[in-house]
């Protein structure tokens, strides 16, 4: 949908009245900031690498005579870094969107802040929340013995078809809004669907 073409569930930040049928604000959500410090530092590295690399070996400047097919390394690892750096930027992109991502808790609904627009799930809107468990075994081979962590992950759906997800990355407490989420869903007699699987 288009910023020209606002359904009845989303809106420009500014006019209040948007919000004014959800009650009083709960609670509000944000990202974890150490996680995204993390992920922009780790982008700019693979950016630096990646760049660096593509630069060289696309420009020769980077002895490949000693390779069986120096044609072939040179241009393999050019791509290579090409195609890191181009990773790279697509992850810069992603952590500068959650960055801006605020989740707001009121008493009749939750609303999603992100650049610039806000989308309104009001609990009568909402038709089900699903809970996605991933564990993890860390060492492969020991069955239950084996140490695991899990993660999960939270959609609200709303009846004209919009999904709000998050976890533990999008937003700081998660299992905190994931509880006080469950438990309205429970008192209005929303479908809590739970999902797990194991890896």
């Amino acid at each position: 949908m288009s910023d020209d073409e606002l359904g009845p569930n989303d809106s420009e930040i500014a006019p209040a009245e948007a919000v004014e049928s959800l009650g009083p604000l709960v609670e509000t959500f944000q990202p974890r900031r150490a996680r995204l410090a993390f992920a922009a530092t780790f982008g700019l590295a693979l950016f630096g690498v990646g760049s660096r690399a593509a630069v060289r070996y696309a420009a020769g400047w980077c002895d490949t005579s000693g390779a069986a097919n120096p044609a072939a390394e040179r241009w393999g690892v050019a791509a290579i870094g090409a195609v890191a750096a181009a990773a790279a930027v697509g992850l810069l992109i992603y952590v500068r969107s959650i960055a801006s991502t605020r989740l707001l808790l009121f008493g009749e609904g939750v609303v999603e802040v992100r650049g610039g627009r806000m989308n309104v799930f009001r609990w009568a809107d909402v038709t089900e929340a699903r809970e996605g468990v991933t564990t993890v075994r860390l060492v492969k081979g020991l069955g239950a013995l084996a140490p695991a962590a899990s993660s999960s992950l939270l959609t609200l759906h709303r009846r004209d078809g919009g999904v709000l997800w998050f976890d533990a990355d999008k937003v700081r407490g998660a299992d905190r809004l994931a509880r006080s989420l469950r438990a309205e869903c429970e008192r209005r007699g929303i479908p809590w669907r739970v999902t797990a699987s194991t890896v």
